[in-house]
C-alpha cells in the first residue's frame, strides 16, 4: 500500500501545478507594480503637461502684451519724430544747406512768404525747370525775335547782377579721357 499511497508521477505533478500558480501569482503582482509605476509616471507627466501649458499660455499672452506695448510705443515714436521735423523746420533757416545740383533746394516760398522768381533761382537748371512769368505785354513778334529779346534781356540781367557760378553739368563739346588700352582693356 506503500506504493499505491506515493507515486512520483503524482507529486511531480502536484508540485508543477503549485509552481505554476505561485508563477502566476507572482507574474500578476510583477504586473500590477509595473501599472502602479506606470500610472504613477503618467500622473506626474499629466501634470507636467498641464504646469507646462499653464507656463506657455501665460507666455503667450505676455508675447501679445508686449508686441501691443511695442505697437503703441512705434507709433508714439513716429509721432515724437514727426514733432521734432516739425520744430527742426520752425527752428531752422530756409537757407538751403547744400550747393550741390544733384539736391533740389526748397524754393517754393521765400522768407516772407511769397513764391520765389525766376531770378532768386541759383542754378540754371533749376531755372529751368521753373514756370515762366505771364507778362501782360506780349510781343506779338516771331518766336524766334521774342527768344533773342529775352535772352538778351537775361544777358543783363546777370552782367549786372550778381555773379553766376560755372554750371556743374559738363559741354557737349567735352567728353572724358579715355582709360589706357593696355592688355587689361
Amino acid at each position: 500500500m506503500l506504493t499505491s499511497y506515493y507515486n512520483p508521477d503524482n507529486s511531480s505533478k502536484k508540485i508543477a501545478y503549485i509552481i505554476t500558480a505561485v508563477e502566476s501569482t507572482k507574474s500578476v503582482f510583477t504586473w500590477l507594480t509595473y501599472s502602479k509605476v506606470l500610472k504613477q509616471q503618467l500622473d506626474t507627466a499629466g501634470g507636467l503637461e498641464l504646469g507646462l501649458r499653464q507656463r506657455l499660455d501665460k507666455a503667450v499672452e505676455e508675447n501679445e502684451d508686449l508686441r501691443f506695448e511695442l505697437e503703441n510705443r512705434t507709433i508714439e515714436l513716429e509721432g515724437t519724430k514727426a514733432r521734432v521735423r516739425v520744430l527742426e523746420d520752425l527752428h531752422k533757416p530756409n537757407v538751403t544747406k547744400s550747393t550741390s545740383p544733384d539736391i533740389i533746394p526748397d524754393l517754393h516760398v521765400t522768407q516772407d512768404h511769397r513764391p520765389s522768381s525766376r531770378t532768386e533761382i541759383s542754378t540754371a537748371s533749376m531755372k529751368a525747370m521753373s514756370p515762366l512769368p505771364m507778362n501782360l505785354q506780349m510781343d506779338h513778334s516771331s518766336s524766334t525775335e521774342s527768344a533773342h529779346d529775352q535772352t538778351e534781356s537775361n544777358k543783363s540781367k546777370d552782367s549786372s547782377g550778381s555773379k553766376r557760378r560755372p554750371s556743374k553739368i559738363p559741354l557737349k563739346s567735352y567728353t572724358a579721357p579715355k582709360p589706357p588700352g593696355g592688355m587689361y582693356w
